[in-house]
C-alpha cells in the first residue's frame, strides 16, 4: 500500500455494520473546526425500517444543501436503491469545490456507482489531478473495483478517529504547500 503521508487519495477501509455515516461527520465537523475548508459530500440516513434506509440525503459540505439520493419503492423496483440520477445531479457542485480549491474533498462512498465508472468518480479524479486530497470509504465488495482505479497509489486507513485526522490534515497541508500556477499563468491571452 502506498504511503499515508505521501499521497494524496485515501480510503476508510470499513466493514458493513460500521456507523460510516457518522463517523464521517464527525471527521467533517472537527476538520471545518480546525479552518479546513471542505467540499464533497456525506450523506445521513433517516427513517431506518429494520437494516433499511427509509431515504438517504447527500450533504453538500460547502453549502448544507441536501439532496435525496434514495429512490424508494416503486414503478421501477419493488426495493429502495440508491438514484444514480440524483447522485449525478451534486456533480456540478463537488466540481465547483474543486475549481474553488478547497483543503479536503470528501466523498462518502467508493461503491457501486463508483465501481462502475459512475458516481462520483470523475470528481475523484479530478480532485487528484487537481492535486486536492480525497477522502473516501470503501467496503466489500467495492475494495477489488477501488483498488483497481487507484493502482496501489491510495493510502488505507482504518475506520480510527486518530488516524483519519491524521492523514486529512497532513495531505491538506502538503496540498497547501505546494505552489499551484492559475490556468492563466500556464496558457497567457495572446493578444
Amino acid at each position: 500500500m502506498a504511503d499515508t503521508d505521501a499521497v494524496r487519495l485515501a480510503a476508510i477501509i470499513y466493514e458493513r455494520g460500521f456507523t460510516l455515516d457518522s463517523f464521517l461527520a464527525s471527521v467533517c465537523g472537527r476538520l471545518s473546526a480546525k479552518g479546513l475548508r471542505l467540499g464533497g459530500l456525506i450523506q445521513v440516513m433517516s427513517g431506518l425500517r429494520g437494516s433499511r434506509a427509509g431515504s438517504i440525503a447527500a450533504i453538500d459540505l460547502r453549502s448544507g444543501r441536501q439532496f435525496n439520493i434514495w429512490e424508494g419503492p416503486g414503478a421501477r423496483t419493488s426495493d429502495c436503491r440508491l438514484d444514480e440520477r440524483s447522485l449525478v445531479d451534486t456533480v456540478p457542485m463537488v466540481l465547483a469545490a474543486i475549481e474553488e480549491r478547497v483543503d479536503l474533498l470528501v466523498v462518502n462512498r467508493f461503491g457501486r456507482a463508483e465501481s462502475h465508472g459512475g458516481g462520483l468518480l470523475t470528481c475523484v479524479s479530478a480532485a487528484v489531478s487537481a492535486g486536492i486530497p480525497v477522502l473516501t470509504a470503501v467496503r466489500e465488495p467495492y475494495l477489488a473495483p477501488w483498488r483497481a482505479y487507484h493502482g496501489d497509489l491510495a493510502a488505507s486507513l482504518g475506520p480510527e478517529l486518530d488516524a483519519v485526522m491524521t492523514w486529512c490534515e497532513s495531505a491538506a497541508f502538503a496540498a497547501s504547500a505546494q505552489t499551484v500556477l492559475p490556468t492563466e499563468a500556464l496558457f497567457p491571452k495572446r493578444t
